[in-house]
């Protein structure tokens, strides 16, 4: 089976980390649901300023939305759904041919310029989340035809509260790795978007192993030190539960 992602490293990662790769047909970075519904900006990739290839496919395909554009149901069995780079920023671009068109302020976009040689203007959070429900339904209308002939999955995913550094669980924010409060504030703010998500679309296979004692902070993470970078154990215990829903033995092969 083929998997296409609409998310964050803490999907992409189990197929990384657990050598699945070649179950992964696509993988959508660092977009906002809020731009990716939005108006397209008809941006060459080339003409980003990263040197990543794979940086500047990212931004591009949030620029220019093309996730819901695109033809990736085509060669994919099931699509999986995470929401973590929801907790980034968004932004509004006015352009004079397409309008306005919400993006997602990534750090690889702010590293790429590109706001410099456009008009610009920062969204709050209250004005992001004002803007989340209509969002999600256009999300959700435009994206069901497209999966007529595959499946979804709904990875339900939030910041880990803990990490494992050297044997011993210990607190983010204890530690000094993170502001006071902010871990809860990105949750609330998560489940208040999954929740809307789920509404728009009920019945949807939904794993969430916020209650397993899995979802911990991996200090030695390829990525590194993270409340979204996880210890290999979720890892393998979200590729199982995938498995389970798609009836996919390979994927959880050797695990």
């Amino acid at each position: 089976m083929k998997y296409t992602i609409f998310g964050s490293c803490v999907t992409r990662d189990a197929f990384a980390i657990e050598n699945k790769n070649d179950f992964l047909f696509d993988y959508y970075a660092r977009s906002s649901i809020v731009s990716a519904v939005s108006t397209p900006l008809g941006v060459d990739q080339e003409s980003i300023q990263l040197d990543s290839q794979f940086q500047r496919r990212m931004v591009s395909r949030d620029l220019n939305k093309d996730f819901l554009r695109d033809d990736w149901p085509e060669q994919t069995d099931w699509l999986i759904i995470d929401l973590i780079d929801d907790r980034l920023a968004i932004g509004e671009i006015s352009a004079d041919a397409t309008g306005c068109s919400y993006v997602t302020r990534s750090n690889e976009f702010v590293n790429s310029h590109f706001e410099e040689s456009v008009r610009y203007r920062s969204v709050g959070l209250a004005e992001k989340n004002e803007a989340y429900p209509d969002a999600v339904r256009s999300y959700v209308d435009r994206l069901t035809p497209m999966v007529a002939n595959c499946g979804v999955i709904l990875h339900e995913a939030y910041y880990a509260k803990t990490l494992l550094e050297d044997g011993v669980e210990k607190g983010f924010e204890q530690a000094g790795y993170v502001g006071p409060g902010q871990i809860d504030r990105q949750n609330t703010t998560l489940a208040y978007y999954y929740d809307l998500l789920k509404a728009c679309r009920p019945g949807m296979a939904v794993v969430d192993l916020s209650e397993t004692g899995l979802q911990v902070g991996d200090p030695g993470h390829v990525w590194g030190r993270s409340p979204v970078h996880y210890i290999k154990p979720y890892y393998e215990e979200l590729l199982r539960r995938i498995a389970a829903i798609a009836g996919d033995a390979g994927i959880a092969s050797n695990l």
